[in-house]
Parts: C-alpha cells; sequence; structure tokens
C-alpha cells in the first residue's frame, strides 16, 4: 500500500519559487497516492488498467515540473505491478517504462532491469512486447554508454548498462531457440539492432 508518508515528506522538496505550480504537485501526488492503491486493490484487470492508465497521465503529462517531480517519486511503485498476475497489466508496465525513457533518458540504467526480468516471463505475448522494447531502447541506452560525462560520473549506472545490454543479447539468442514464433521473430529484430549499432559510427 502506498502511504501518504510519501506525500508529506515529498512536501519539504517543494520551493517557494512557484506556488501555484506546487500547489498543482500536491494534489495531483494524493491523486496518484489513491490512483495507485486502487490499482492494487482491484482484481479486475480492466479496471486496474484503467487506473494504471491515470497514473500514466498524471506522472507524465499533468505534472508541470520540468523535471517531472511526481515520476521521480513513483515510477518505483509502477516498476511493481510488473509482478501482477495478469500479461496484459505487465505489457502495460512495459509500454510505460519505454514511454518514460523517452520523456527521462536518465532513467534508462533503472528501466531496463525491469524489462530484462519481464523477458523471463511465461507469457509469450508478454516476452515478445518487452522484446519490442529492447529493440526500442538499444540504441538510446547504447548512445548513454558513448557519452563520456555519464560513465564518468555514473560509473555505476554505466556498468549496469552495459551488462544489461549484454544480457539482452543473450537472452534473445536463448529465444531463437523457443516454440513461439512471435517471440522468435522479435529477437531475431533485437539481434539484427544488435549488430547494426555495432556497425554505425
Amino acid at each position: 500500500c502506498i502511504t501518504h508518508e510519501k506525500m508529506n515528506d515529498s512536501d519539504d522538496n517543494l520551493s517557494d519559487e512557484n506556488p501555484e505550480e506546487d500547489e498543482v504537485v500536491v494534489e495531483l501526488r494524493e491523486e496518484l497516492v489513491k490512483t495507485l492503491n486502487l490499482a492494487q486493490n482491484l482484481d479486475n484487470v480492466d479496471e486496474k488498467q484503467s487506473y494504471l492508465a491515470l497514473a500514466k497521465e498524471i506522472v507524465l503529462y499533468r505534472d508541470p515540473t520540468s523535471d517531472k517531480k511526481l515520476l521521480k517519486e513513483f515510477i518505483g511503485d509502477i516498476y511493481e505491478f510488473q509482478t501482477d498476475r495478469h500479461p496484459k497489466i505487465k505489457r502495460f508496465v512495459i509500454e510505460f517504462l519505454e514511454e518514460v525513457c523517452k520523456v527521462r533518458k536518465d532513467v534508462i540504467p533503472n528501466v531496463l532491469p525491469s524489462i530484462l526480468f519481464v523477458l523471463n516471463d511465461d507469457n509469450a505475448s508478454t516476452v515478445k512486447r518487452a522484446l519490442v522494447a529492447v529493440n526500442n531502447l538499444y540504441r538510446p541506452a547504447l548512445t548513454l554508454l558513448c557519452d563520456e560525462m555519464f560513465v564518468q560520473n555514473k560509473e555505476e549506472d554505466a556498468k549496469r548498462v552495459y551488462e544489461t545490454l549484454d544480457e539482452f543479447r543473450k537472452k534473445s539468442i536463448d529465444l531463437l531457440g523457443g516454440t513461439h514464433s512471435a517471440c522468435q521473430i522479435a529477437s531475431v529484430r533485437v539481434l539484427q539492432t544488435i549488430a547494426l549499432s555495432q556497425l554505425s559510427p
């Protein structure tokens, strides 16, 4: 359960420079806590996804702060839904994480291991969606490793990105020998992207 302690602790970080913006953030944070708690307690997959879609809208589009303060605070809580028993919810979380990386590239080091985790799922459609995300995020992640400032200032993150990208390669090769054609095709595309990325200047 997501508690109001998170809300109260976060309120201490608000600035006095833009009180109207701060007031909006406080209201959105409260709405987000309620939304995620409702999603956690629902069994109906469509209703649960509806609440998660609302949470996504809040952190990505309604948060007025330039650095997406609410996304940074609540992304871990949304991560947790990747262990949901419903494949549809897991796929939604993958799509959410992929979209997050477009908004904030600095979260890529934390997102990649979460997608790697889903590649071990028993549901073929979930694995396929994770492979699509791998294919879309591989180049942006590789770009981080080519950023000298990133590698120097965030050595542990850089190491995590490098290791996870290598695990993506290994897992894609393993999935080529699987029985699901859709996963095999998605794996081929990932390996093609990896090969082309190595050749690109």
